[in-house]
């Protein structure tokens, strides 16, 4: 109602001066398009259930249909309230035409900014999937579970180990779970995340998994980027270890800058 009745100010100015300001052309021009912005608003509003179940193309174009009649009716309306039995001209007829020009330019960016605001949120909500999406993929249930079942498991027995557990896991999330993953790192950070990634699930295979790291680089020297090699160590364990009762792998990974060999008996 704010935009219709600056819209009206506009015309108005348009069709006079500061000095000679119309104010009744002002009240009667208002009066006029809110009637058309209310009833056309009030219409939609009943229709919005139906329309929603339509294709977005055809559910715009019936409602911008529905502007455009009910704008000629209350143009029509108000020119026969106007003029009374006076027999119309050619330029009643002309003045409804403007009636309607204007308001299927007005729709028209209406339902543009309407529109762009629809793409705005389904692009908001997209993004806000992906991002639980690739949190979801950070988290792996499956080893977080596993981890927590050898914590369980481990509390009576041997508290200081499961205590390490809990250290390790917590280091590996933090590490996954941080917006820094692209960020370069020294080699020995990433190593000493796999080391502890293996010690876990060394726990759960028990003698099936045993580690061999042979590393021909200063690891303190060259830079990966973070979780390069750990999802390397987990997709070999998981796709290549685990499902072997006897626990035999052998897996080469060739590092930046030199050759890493991790041998899995």
């Amino acid at each position: 109602m704010l935009i219709t009745e600056l819209l009206v100010l506009v015309l108005t100015l348009a069709n006079s001066s500061l000095v000679n300001f119309s104010w009744g052309s002002l009240g009667v021009t208002s009066l006029f398009v809110q009637w058309i912005v209310l009833a056309s608003a009030a219409l939609l509003c009943n229709l919005r259930s139906w329309l929603a179940k339509q294709y977005l193309i055809k559910s715009v174009l019936i409602a911008y249909i529905l502007v455009l009649a009910i704008t000629l009716i209350v143009s029509v309306i108000g020119e026969w309230i106007l003029r009374g039995s006076e027999p119309w001209r050619m330029e009643t007829y002309g003045r409804i035409v403007r009636n309607l020009v204007i308001a299927a330019i007005m729709s028209g960016i209406a339902f543009r900014y309407l529109f762009l605001q629809y793409q705005l949120r389904c692009q908001e909500q997209a993004e806000l999937n992906a991002r639980i999406q690739e949190l979801q993929s950070r988290i792996r249930p499956h080893f977080l579970f596993n981890s927590m079942n050898i914590i369980a498991s481990l509390i009576s027995v041997a508290p200081d180990l499961a205590e390490q557990v809990v250290e390790y896991l917590s280091e590996l999330f933090r590490a996954s779970l941080s917006d820094m993953t692209n960020e370069p790192v020294p080699l020995a950070q990433e190593l000493a995340l796999c080391q502890k990634y293996a010690h876990i699930e060394s726990l759960r295979l028990d003698d099936r998994l045993q580690l061999e790291w042979q590393i021909d680089v200063d690891v303190n020297e060259v830079r990966i980027p973070m979780l390069t090699l750990q999802p390397l160590l987990e997709n070999a364990i998981y796709h290549g270890i685990q499902p072997l009762p006897e626990g035999v792998g052998h897996c080469n990974n060739q590092g930046a800058g030199g050759k890493v060999t991790d041998r899995y008996h």
